[in-house]
């Protein structure tokens, strides 16, 4: 997984400097000027500003099923096949 985000990133990053932006017309078109548009800013990193962004509020509980499938899970890790179960919660 890691390998394929390196492999977008770098993709990606090309296909960011490749974009050009759009040539103005001649002063001699008729109709309003075009909009212009504050320029994009490029985020290499997808991080969170904990500033502005109330994390307690956009908690959520947890669903029934969710709960049922965390006290099975617990169950299967504490019996006789635990090994079993977590070699395959790792791979899963």
């Amino acid at each position: 997984m890691l390998v394929m985000y390196l492999v977008w990133f770098l993709f990606h990053r090309r296909a960011l400097h490749k974009v050009t932006t759009p040539t103005t017309a001649s002063s001699s078109a008729s109709g309003p000027p075009l909009a212009t548009h504050a320029p994009r800013r490029v985020r290499w990193l997808d991080l969170v500003d904990t500033e502005t962004v109330d994390l307690h509020r956009d908690e959520h509980e947890d669903e029934v099923e969710d709960l049922i499938e965390d006290q099975e899970r617990e169950r299967r890790l504490k019996g006789r096949t635990r090994w079993f179960w977590k070699l395959y919660y790792i791979v899963a």
